[in-house]
């Protein structure tokens, strides 16, 4: 069928839908842009020239201290030890992602390499962020980084970054305070944020010159992207539900939104498919609706779509960690199921026994929300004692199978491991003696002194929040 007959179908589908009580909606393609800016150039007949979603895709997950592959579910990590922001494919079969730490900066890996590349160094720079990756048809592939008050668009294939002033970008367009930025095609979307909290859209060429100004004006707290190809922007929207909503780049007209099931997180479009975090790992929504869930496990930062298959064996030269051969939790059994706990809780606890079982302190480590590494990383010691034949995983292991306490934050409830952590003399004190001896245990039954060793805390949303120690 040729192109033209597939868009007016597309749009004639689109027309026909309305909103009703299931979890779609649509809206009318015909509709005039929310903006209440006027664009600086009109188009009254736009044409829509989005791609089918891909049959089979790749998407690269990030996640603290991980970089992962779906389907497959292959992490390319080695137990990192500095966290991850974004990570793109370059188009050839490498990566492109941004760490921070000591090595703030963003890192080229190309195909076949075990050797990242610094692209950008991102030392003493107070706002530094990978924000995207593309491949315009009218340049290398390039990396687009905020530095401070610049963009920069950084040739993955070498060269010296072409700078992009924000305060230039804000003169030319609607202006404001910078939000975020993207590439798609040899177009550059800048979203700016204005006094009362929404994001405002221009459109830029790659030389910094207007494409078109005040595009359309969102206020529903989201970060506007451009895809790859530069024929879709998408918004994923949150208010009393999240809805992924896309638009014309030529006009800013909606061309159709569809409810999500989605979570805080970074996210990208491409392949006319978006990719987003969602409670059960990563979303994939359709311009036509279709919406795929890749499980992932872990917390998730972001996902993007690999326009081609990442050739990569693994980031161990990062500065991380080389895997265990085999540790003192090898080959056990799953730990067994334990009563009062919610679905995502029982799964995060069952994803933790799985983890040791493998010996993988990479997934273990990833598993760990930011919130448990507040004060360090309780898995690097966990490598290093294991590393040297102390067995710290058994500990881990056992007090995973020790009854729990139940916790109300308020705003969530936590379950804890063991009982005795949350100071409560009322517990079956002999499945203590399977962890700890019975000195100890008498210290914390007599009241002596409170309970002072490893403490385990999952949400009930199944999000491990707490591996360090009592007291």
């Amino acid at each position: 069928m040729p192109r033209i007959a597939i868009l007016l179908f597309l749009a004639a589908v689109l027309a026909s839908c309305t909103p009703g009580d299931g979890s779609t909606s649509t809206s009318e393609p015909g509709s005039t842009p929310t903006s209440t800016i006027g664009a600086t150039t009109t188009i009254t007949e736009p044409s829509i020239t989005t791609t089918e979603p891909a049959r089979e895709l790749t998407v690269i997950t990030t996640g603290p201290k991980r970089l992962g592959l779906l389907p497959s579910g292959r992490h390319l990590d080695a137990g990192l030890d500095q966290f991850l922001g974004r990570a793109y494919d370059d188009f050839v079969g490498g990566l492109v992602f941004s760490r921070s730490g000591a090595d703030h900066g963003v890192w080229h890996l190309e195909a076949g390499r075990q050797e990242p590349s610094l692209l950008v160094d991102g030392a003493g720079v107070d706002r530094f962020a990978l924000l995207d990756v593309a491949d315009p048809p009218s340049r290398p592939p390039m990396a687009l980084v905020l530095t401070d008050d610049r963009l920069l668009l950084a040739p993955t294939t070498g060269g010296a970054p072409e700078e992009l002033r924000i305060v230039d970008l804000a003169a030319a367009g609607s202006g404001s305070r910078f939000g975020t930025a993207s590439l798609g095609g040899d177009l550059l979307l800048v979203a700016w944020i204005d006094g009362e909290g929404c994001a405002l859209v221009d459109l830029f060429t790659l030389d910094g010159s207007l494409s078109t100004g005040g595009l359309f004006r969102t206020c529903e707290g989201t970060e506007p992207v451009l895809s790859d190809e530069g024929d879709l922007i998408a918004t994923l929207e949150r208010g009393a539900s999240a809805r992924m909503v896309f638009r014309a780049p030529e006009d800013g007209r909606e061309i159709a939104r569809w409810q999500v099931d989605a979570t805080d997180g970074w996210i990208h479009a491409s392949d006319g498919v978006v990719t987003f975090p969602s409670p059960r790992g990563v979303g994939v929504v359709g311009v036509n609706g279709t919406v795929e869930e890749l499980p992932e496990v872990g917390v998730l930062l972001g996902a993007s779509v690999s326009r081609s298959q990442p050739e990569v064996s693994d980031l161990a030269t990062l500065g991380g960690l080389t895997a265990l051969a085999t540790c003192s939790t090898a080959d056990d059994a799953p730990l067994a199921a334990q009563d009062g706990l919610t679905e995502p809780a029982s799964d995060a606890r069952n994803a933790i026994g799985g983890a040791m079982a493998a010996c993988d302190l990479s997934l273990l480590g990833s598993l760990l929300a930011p919130e448990a590494l507040a004060d360090g990383d309780p898995s690097l010691e966990w490598w290093d004692a294991e590393a040297k034949g102390f067995p710290l995983l058994l500990t881990v292991r056992g007090v995973l199978e020790l009854p729990f306490a139940v916790r109300d934050d308020g705003d969530r409830v936590v379950f804890v491991w063991p009982w005795i952590a949350e100071g409560s003399p009322d517990g079956d004190w002999d499945a203590l003696t399977t962890v700890f001896n019975e000195e100890d245990i008498e210290r914390w039954r007599s009241g002596g002194e409170p309970y002072d060793r490893l403490v385990l805390e999952i949400t009930e949303d199944g999000e491990w929040v707490g591996a360090g120690a009592g007291g």
